[in-house]
């Protein structure tokens, strides 16, 4: 079910056309975590950290009962997304 939505979203080719050579599922954990620290961190930074956490963990327990894969590095790249996300807060927050 999930993987239809992604497959049919129009940011999909905007992804694929970034140049650095990560494979398309990276970019999207990465844009994943970083989106919900984004928007969870406006209300609160550390929730929306340990949101994107959270999320990490859970898509990859989801994966794992899915199809039976667990990728760590999936997790991790969520994580990083999540990192940055606070990190882009933290800095906006100090600048007002």
């Amino acid at each position: 079910m999930f993987k239809s939505i992604i497959k049919n979203l129009s940011f999909k080719k905007i992804i694929n056309k970034i140049p650095i050579n990560i494979p398309y599922d990276k970019k999207l954990h990465f844009l994943v975590g970083l989106i919900i620290s984004l928007l969870i961190g406006i209300f609160n930074i550390t929730i929306g950290l340990i949101c994107s956490i959270i999320a990490g963990i859970f898509k990859e327990i989801y994966d794992y009962h899915d199809y039976g894969k667990f990728d760590p590095m999936d997790m991790i790249v969520t994580w990083f997304g999540g990192m940055i996300g606070f990190i882009i807060i933290k800095i906006i927050k100090i600048l007002i």
